[in-house]
This record gives C-alpha cells, sequence and structure tokens, in this order.
C-alpha cells in the first residue's frame, strides 16, 4: 500500500466543432491504495494521474528524437486526467474504471473549450439474466401504476429506462409540476432495484447552437437526479451525462418529432 509507478500509455481524444480525434501518448503515475470491498467483491483500488499537452513536450533525454508533425488546426490542447481503477482480487482484469477529465481545447478558428466532468468504464456488469429480470420488473411496476411515456430497453450499456417528452419550462432546466406524478412513480420503481448505479442522460431537440444544446442536456439530467434524490434515492448512486441533440430519435424538422427528441434516459449499469 502505498507504492507508486509509472508507466506509458495513449489518449484519444475527440475534440469539439467536428474536429478530428488526436492521439496523444501519456505518461501514467500510479499508486497502489489497498483492498476494499465494491458491489459485494474484494478489489484492489488503484489511483493513476497523468496531464495531457499538445504540442507535445520534446524528450530531454532523447537527442535523436525527430520532430512531431504537429496539426495545423490544433493552437494548444492542455488538461489533467485522475482516474480510479478497480482490480477483483481473484483477478487481474479491470472491474472498473472511473476517468474524472479536465481540460482545455484551443483549436484554429473556434472558440476555446474546456471540457470538465468525467467518464466510466464497467468491465464486468449485469449478466443478461439479470438485465431481463430488472426490466421485467420495471415493465410491471409501471404497468401497475398505468404510468404514461415510459420505455423499458435492453441495451449494450445496461437496462434502459427512457422517459420521453420530458417537460420543461422552454429552454430551461426546470420541470413542470405536471410531471410530478411520473417522477414519484419512476423513484419509486427505482427504490425498489437494490446495489446498483444509475446513468442519467439528458437529451435534447436540435435547436439552437451545439454547446447550448449540450450544457442544457446536462443541466437537466441533473435536475432529474436532484428530484429522484428528493423522492428518497442514495445521490452516491448516480452518475450525470449531457448529449445534446446528437442521438435524435425522430426528426427536429416538426414540433412532434422534437418532442421525442427531449428526452431522459436512466441506464441501469452494474450490481
Amino acid at each position: 500500500v502505498g507504492d507508486t509507478w509509472s508507466a506509458p500509455g495513449g489518449l484519444v481524444i475527440t475534440l469539439p466543432h467536428g474536429a478530428e480525434p488526436v492521439v496523444l501518448e501519456v505518461q501514467v503515475t500510479y499508486r497502489y491504495s489497498g483492498t476494499e470491498e465494491f458491489v459485494g467483491e474484494l478489489v484492489h483500488r488503484i489511483e493513476g494521474q497523468f496531464g495531457t499537452r499538445y504540442p507535445p513536450l520534446p524528450d530531454p533525454e532523447d537527442d535523436e528524437a525527430e520532430e512531431p508533425l504537429l496539426r495545423m488546426d490544433i493552437n494548444r490542447i492542455s488538461g489533467r486526467h485522475s482516474l480510479t481503477i478497480l482490480l477483483p482480487a481473484d483477478s487481474a482484469a479491470p472491474f472498473f474504471v472511473r476517468d474524472e477529465i479536465e481540460e482545455q481545447y484551443e483549436l484554429m478558428n473556434a472558440p476555446t473549450t474546456l471540457v470538465k466532468g468525467h467518464t466510466l468504464l464497467f468491465v464486468r456488469g449485469l449478466s443478461v439474466r439479470a438485465q431481463q429480470e430488472i426490466a421485467e420488473v420495471i415493465e410491471r411496476q409501471f404497468e401497475e401504476t398505468e404510468t404514461q411515456g415510459l420505455v423499458v430497453e435492453q441495451t449494450d450499456t445496461g437496462t434502459r429506462l427512457t422517459v420521453q417528452d420530458i417537460r420543461f419550462i422552454p429552454d430551461q432546466a426546470v420541470i413542470l409540476l405536471e410531471e410530478r406524478n411520473r417522477l414519484e412513480q419512476i423513484a419509486e420503481v427505482l427504490k425498489s432495484i437494490p446495489d446498483v448505479r444509475f446513468l442519467v442522460v439528458g437529451h435534447t431537440a436540435d435547436v439552437g447552437t451545439e454547446e447550448s444544446q449540450l450544457a442544457l442536456s446536462r443541466q437537466r439530467a441533473e435536475v432529474i437526479v436532484a428530484e429522484l434524490v428528493r423522492r428518497g434515492l442514495d445521490p452516491m448512486r448516480f452518475d450525470v451525462e449531457g448529449r445534446g441533440g446528437d442521438e435524435p430519435v425522430a426528426s427536429n424538422e416538426n414540433e412532434a418529432g422534437r418532442a421525442q427528441n427531449r428526452r431522459v434516459e436512466i441506464y441501469i449499469l452494474e450490481e
């Protein structure tokens, strides 16, 4: 416990404003933090961190290194990542990885963009059978309460509960009072599923700028989480993501389609 080491790695950054992704070489510093229990299993916890920088700094110990070919569309990328890696005590295969990100992108002919948040990778998740059982329980409970505008599906990410046409004040992250009953029913169903995490993803219609859509979709997802927490769910069970208008399920050319695209998805991730 407390031992540290470093190793090289590679990072693919998806850039904003339609720019091509960039691949960076990084040097990661790791620290072993000991064992703990995670969803009923004994795991090793490893913390990691690394910085991102473009253009890359030259290696002072390699006098013969060739000058890298630099992209003309990127002025500068800088930032840092903090990793949490959980390994099962009986295996070397990763169980769970969380990457806290804070990066700034300065591209040619585009505004500077700051990205701050986290990504999650669940290498071991719910079995297909467990997902089916959860989906059946959710569908049955919503049928009993006659709650409308909810769709339950199984996806590669996990069981997904889609709240369709969620009603907010236009262009704001403020839920209308008429959604109160639906939120009550959703909270009761989620409370009946123990020992899982939830990823809440917000979507908007393709109206306005890409940046405003992304910000609004995340704010609305955060509001949904706040409402569910007010109804008795543990805030530590939630992660939040906003995807703007990039994943429409209907046409944005008419109001009916835009209403379908304004939705919130709740993924049930792992035991």
